[in-house]
């Protein structure tokens, strides 16, 4: 039901759609902005993940408090939909974090609804967060695409032991046949 609230009331927010760890999504109507980060950026699985968010005034940039906030966290990745829901969370800085665990790789969605007990505010945001998947330690390549650092040192050990087993053993050889 939130993600027909979102798709049904876009002259409400302006949200962005980039995927970094510092997102941002703002709502033009209630004059508020939700900041969203999380760490690590590079997300593990099954290791936690801290998500933050952050409520501001649109105009002034001053924390907006005495929120409360739910989240729910989607993903298809794995074949089949899961969704994880965190309720009544209190944001009385405008500040609040939580801590979640994603079970595969893959692309999230992060929805939040954020309130307060006057109803002064009510605002809707939606951020994304990548997982990417796990670099091997048999594999010659990170996730980052660049060579893993173990893998080429232990090749180098082998190649400067194996030149000098081969040096040593012509040089005895040579001897030998003199």
């Amino acid at each position: 039901m939130i993600t027909v609230v979102i798709y049904q009331s876009p002259s409400i927010t302006n949200g962005q759609t980039n995927i970094s760890a510092a997102q941002s999504w703002l709502d033009r109507e209630n004059n508020v902005r939700i900041l969203f980060s999380y760490t690590p950026t590079m997300p593990i699985i099954d290791a936690p993940t801290n998500l933050k968010f952050s409520i501001q005034n649109s105009q002034t940039n001053k924390p907006v408090t005495d929120l409360m906030a739910r989240v729910v966290i989607l993903t298809n990745s794995s074949g089949q939909e899961r969704i994880f829901r965190f309720t009544n969370i209190t944001a009385p800085d405008g500040v609040f974090s939580i801590r979640y665990l994603f079970p595969d790789v893959g692309l999230y969605q992060v929805i939040t609804r954020i309130t307060s007990p006057s109803n002064a505010v009510e605002s809707l945001a939606s951020f994304k967060v990548f997982v990417p998947g796990q670099p091997n330690a048999f594999s010659l390549s990170n996730s980052l695409g660049s060579f893993n650092p173990w893998i080429i040192f232990v090749i180098l050990v082998a190649a400067a032991i194996a030149t000098f087993l081969i040096v040593k053993n012509r040089r005895r050889a040579t001897k030998y046949n003199i």
